[in-house]
């Protein structure tokens, strides 16, 4: 269960790096959101099996294919269009994601194909 508590904490926590799963599934195998944050970087994965996979998307890095300083799991290499560096907008999509189930709209998301 998320509380106010833990909410207030985890978007205290975005600025100064974080790598955390939320789940709207009880048991964290569908509608889950990856966010990873430096404190520089954040980047976000939207994963369902209902909708497929998004992930933030940044425009500046469009033509590049730029590696952040983000890794997915340790392991896989965030590409710089798939991160932001602005963290105010990183936390209110983990906000809004949290409370609604939906991709915050004010930022771009790019479809995996």
């Amino acid at each position: 269960e998320i509380t106010e508590e833990l909410i207030a904490r985890i978007l205290q926590e975005i600025p100064q790096g974080i790598d955390l799963y939320l789940s709207l599934d009880s048991n964290g195998e569908d509608d889950w959101l990856e966010v990873i944050s430096n404190g520089n970087w954040i980047t976000l994965g939207y994963s369902s099996n209902h909708d497929g996979n998004y992930y933030s998307y940044n425009a500046a890095f469009a033509d590049t294919e730029d590696l952040s300083p983000l890794e997915s799991g340790g392991q896989s290499s965030i590409k710089k269009c798939f991160a932001l560096q602005d963290m105010i907008i990183g936390q209110k999509a983990v906000n809004y994601f949290i409370y609604t189930g939906k991709l915050y709209p004010g930022i771009d998301w790019a479809k995996q194909v």
